[in-house]
């Protein structure tokens, strides 16, 4: 075949209820490009529009509905575009970085109002990215509360909010309990929650799970930040204690329960059926009608979702604890075939790797061998320690490169 081949004018698609200003009928080519409607916005110069990035060209859209007085839904999409926009650079400023892609879902998602878990491998940025939200939020005069499985971990994310607002200049009231502060300091920890003197509250799930009558009943979270949901919900009880918290009632929390626990049978049960309907529009009256905190949770796996409680979730906020497990990282898993003894092998890696290392000795082997390890690397000139326990002291040594390696069991129980 030969000839000139003739150009082909493409005809737009048009989409239903999709405009995002007035939700009638809109083209493909303005829906791509997230531009209202022919009927909002007539003769626009879309490729003028084209050369502005996302912010700038939602901004001259919103001045423009707003100047022929159109301007409905598309307000919403430049608040929060708006807010994302200010929380990107906010976490470039006190992380050094940029967020990468999922962070920046994560966010999206928090902006608009969605309570969901995150399923990552550890290293992925799930607790920096809270804590940096946390911060974000509470100084938009928001109540946080970060939960997390062990004090070294409050320890070390307390610190790390600490010097964000340092850096930052942020009249923030940051409050945090655990285990390593001195008798001294859990007293007037302890007084400052109880007289809810914070923005920030950071603590252990165990705390809430003890302690919670005593210093958090009656108290109210607009967003709560839970890291590693598979220690948290090891006191199933922790979950309604959360959702106290978020400010759903007792009964509501029950109404939830039994919600949960009909779903299987609404399948062929009308009876059923109708009851979940009911206990269903409850929930969601009691939302419409009641001031509801946002949750989001966070683990490297999801075996919580296996039990009844945290079908919770699912009933009163909306979502699931999934399995998907998201993201790549830095990190390589390597395993070698022993030709020598363990504990020369140990040696070699550690002074291969260099300072910086935590070792962690089998369960059945107990903390006595935790000892002897770390006493072998010394012999050798390392400076190791064997962590059994939870010691302020060693941490703050190995943080300040004192200590070159930390040696534990290998346990979730381990303070390691």
């Amino acid at each position: 075949m030969t000839g000139k081949v003739s150009e082909v004018n493409t005809i737009p698609a048009i989409f239903s209820g999709l405009c995002p200003n007035c939700g009638g009928d809109i083209d493909s080519q303005r829906l791509q490009l997230g531009i209202p409607c022919e009927k909002c916005l007539p003769n626009l110069n879309i490729e003028e529009l084209k050369s502005k990035n996302r912010i700038e060209r939602i901004e001259y859209i919103a001045r423009l509905l707003e100047k022929r007085n159109l301007l409905k839904n598309y307000s919403e999409i430049y608040r929060l575009e708006k807010l994302y926009n200010e929380f990107e650079e906010f976490f470039k400023f006190l992380i050094g970085n940029k967020m990468w892609s999922a962070q920046r879902s994560w966010a999206r998602r928090i902006f608009l109002g969605r309570n969901f878990s995150i399923i990552a491998p550890t290293g992925m940025g799930k607790t920096s990215f809270g804590a940096v939200m946390s911060l974000f939020l509470a100084l938009r005069g928001k109540k946080c509360y970060i939960m997390l499985p062990t004090s070294i971990l409050v320890r070390q994310v307390a610190d790390k909010i600490q010097s964000m607002i340092e850096k930052g200049g942020y009249n923030i009231r940051l409050v945090y309990y655990h285990s390593l502060l001195t008798p001294k300091q859990k007293r007037e920890m302890k007084a400052r929650i109880m007289n809810e003197d914070y923005d920030i509250l950071i603590t252990t799930s165990f705390f809430l799970a003890i302690k919670f009558e005593e210093f958090l009943k009656g108290r109210f979270f607009d967003f709560i930040f839970v890291d590693d949901v598979d220690a948290f919900v090891k006191t199933s009880k922790n979950v309604d204690k959360v959702l106290m918290l978020l400010g759903f009632t007792e009964e509501i929390i029950d109404a939830g329960m039994r919600a949960a626990k009909l779903v299987t049978r609404a399948f062929f049960d009308k009876s059923a059926y109708e009851e979940l309907r009911k206990l269903r529009e409850e929930i969601a009256e009691f939302k419409s009608s009641h001031r509801v905190g946002m949750l989001v949770v966070s683990g490297a796996s999801a075996r919580a979702k296996r039990t009844l409680r945290v079908k919770l979730f699912k009933e009163l906020l909306n979502f699931e604890v999934g399995r998907r497990v998201e993201g790549e990282r830095n990190v390589v898993d390597a395993y070698l075939f022993p030709e020598k003894s363990i504990e020369e092998h140990v040696v070699d890696l550690v002074k291969r790797l260099g300072k910086g290392g935590l070792v962690f000795a089998p369960m059945d082997k107990g903390s006595e061998y935790v000892t002897t390890l770390a006493k072998t690397l010394k012999e050798h000139g390392i400076k190791a320690e064997a962590y059994t326990s939870a010691r302020k002291k060693l941490l703050d040594q190995f943080v300040n490169g004192e200590i070159e390696v930390l040696v534990g069991v290998a346990s979730y129980r381990s303070p390691l």
